[in-house]
């Protein structure tokens, strides 16, 4: 969930769309599943949740070391 976005659906508009509080302060993740899952279907899950939040960190790296470069440049 996005506390930023928000999404128009029949000319209603939703801020935090997703969310279940307009106002919750940052992003979260919500992860259900339905009686019947088999354990293979939840390690194929986790392990693209896995891969998802490598990259969402590296980006997050990436963007910390762009920052830390221009504030050095005196931008």
């Amino acid at each position: 969930m996005n506390p930023k976005g928000s999404k128009e659906v029949c000319g209603i508009k939703f801020g935090a769309y997703g969310a279940h509080h307009s106002a919750f302060p940052q992003p979260y993740l919500t992860v259900a599943a339905a009686l019947g899952i088999r354990k293979e279907e939840v390690d194929v899950f986790l392990s693209r949740l896995d891969d998802v939040l490598r990259e969402y960190a590296k980006e997050k790296e990436k963007d910390k070391a762009k920052e830390k470069e221009t504030a050095w440049q005196g931008k």
